[in-house]
């Protein structure tokens, strides 16, 4: 019996001190929607990188352990019932109801602008769903040829600002 409750004992200071060392918190839950095209060279051309690069964040955001992204499919399924458009999601209001209803305690939005081709830049903007509050703000610039080192090296800045405010 006294050996139980020694057994008892230490396992709950052995899972209290990971608990208190943040071991096993639940993962910040993300929800990444398009991005937006404000180029002014080859405008139409770029355009495909609306979708492309919040996939591309997507896809290495959620090989983070830290990190729970919202799937797109469940988004757009959201967006189709509430009858948004690409312009209602522009709306800040808008933006921070949907992420609340999918659940995620922040939401990615970012830009592109390519004024000639070689002078691209892609910035990354993490808002809180519940202040509206802008957490972290980030950019890289670069060629248009050097869009994915770029949206890897986001990626690395993103994965740090997340376990900062994980903390």
């Amino acid at each position: 019996m006294k050996a139980r409750r020694i057994i008892l004992v230490t396992a709950l200071c052995l899972i209290g001190g990971a608990m208190a060392r943040g071991e096993d918190k639940p993962p910040v839950t993300l929800a990444i929607f398009a991005f937006e095209n404000n180029s002014i060279d080859s405008k139409e051309r770029l355009d495909p990188l609306k979708k492309g690069i919040a996939d591309m964040m997507t896809t290495r955001l959620s090989k983070v352990k830290s990190v729970k992204v919202v799937e797109r499919q469940r988004m757009q399924a959201l967006i189709e019932e509430l009858h948004l458009n690409e312009t209602d999601m522009v709306n800040p209001a808008t933006a921070l109801k949907l992420g609340k209803l999918l659940g995620a305690r922040i939401l990615v939005f970012g830009g592109y602008t390519s004024i000639t081709h070689d002078e691209f830049r892609i910035d990354v903007r993490l808002v809180a769903t519940e202040t509206g509050e802008t957490i972290v703000a980030e950019e890289e610039t670069g060629s248009v040829d050097e869009v994915l080192p770029m949206v890897r090296t986001l990626e690395q800045k993103i994965t740090i600002a997340l376990e900062r405010i994980s903390q």
